[in-house]
């Protein structure tokens, strides 16, 4: 739009209000794009820790569980032991049971024998003497068959023991199987979650870029609409014939002035002009 004429020094009133109001549009963009900037960072970081958390998570529940199926299947063989075992175990107590009956009446026979033949002062008859070593071979018959039927019983439990063991290895193997293909998935899932934050990262960099591209073209911008509207003050100046001198002397310092918006470290030469904004440190 047009510009109205200036009166005596308010052309360069009005450039140094376009000025102070194009710094602040730039202030306020670059306070806004740090706030975007540090929450996206915050936002990002913050998922990917809870990506790597939930996979560790599910890694340790999984592993959780094939511990405590591990010990079922320890729990399983020693159960299974102890029911091979229970046979053996039985028919040993029963003989040792047998045995020491056999034993406590043997020893009670030989006292009343002796009390007898005492007694008596003669030699047992031959009927009776016949009938107990029958007795006696009968009990030692019936002894050495039970001792081989616990041979046996021992044998079967051998082989039931083989048995539950092969099977517990074979299930621990399946369980090292699934573990280890447990700890790839998850060792994957983790470098897949990296590579994703990895390229979040660049892509988020490459967006931060385009950002402050626009960011400087737009302070580009308000610099060119600046020393337009300070060449169009001139101007007006210039055919109102007021304030011409002030007009000129704005403009000049404004394309000789360098704009730092943030502040300025060292001052290269004497008489250098520098286009400052409300709210820096020089």
């Amino acid at each position: 739009p047009k510009l109205p004429k200036p009166r005596g020094g308010g052309s360069g009133e009005a450039a140094r209000e376009a000025a102070r109001a194009a710094a602040e549009a730039a202030r306020l963009m670059n306070a806004a794009y740090a706030s975007m900037k540090s929450a996206a960072e915050k936002y990002y970081s913050a998922v990917h820790r809870a990506n790597m958390k939930a996979i560790d998570d599910a890694h340790q529940r999984a592993n959780e569980e094939i511990r405590n199926e591990r010990a079922k299947v320890n729990a399983l063989l020693a159960e299974q032991r102890r029911l091979n075992a229970a046979p053996v175990t039985a028919a040993e107590a029963a003989l040792a049971s047998r045995e020491n009956a056999q034993q406590l009446r043997d020893l009670q026979e030989a006292v009343n024998d002796a009390s007898r033949a005492l007694a008596e002062n003669m030699d047992p008859a031959q009927t009776e003497a016949l009938l107990r070593r029958q007795r006696d071979a009968q009990e030692a018959l019936a002894n050495y068959q039970a001792r081989q039927n616990i041979e046996l019983l021992r044998e079967q439990q051998a082989a039931a023991d083989q048995l539950a063991e092969d099977a517990a290895i074979a299930a621990q193997r399946a369980l090292d199987t699934r573990q280890a293909a447990e700890d790839a998935s998850y060792a994957k899932r983790k470098k897949d979650e990296d590579d994703r934050w990895a390229a979040q990262k660049i892509t988020y960099a490459a967006q931060i870029k385009a950002l402050e591209g626009s960011k400087n073209a737009s302070a580009k911008l308000a610099n060119i609409e600046t020393l337009r509207y300070l060449q169009e003050a001139l101007r007006l100046a210039k055919e109102s014939g007021e304030g011409v001198r002030e007009a000129a002397a704005e403009l000049k310092a404004y394309k000789l002035a360098h704009p730092h918006q943030g502040g300025l470290d060292y001052v290269p030469h004497d008489d250098y002009f520098a286009l400052l904004h409300r709210g820096e440190m020089v």
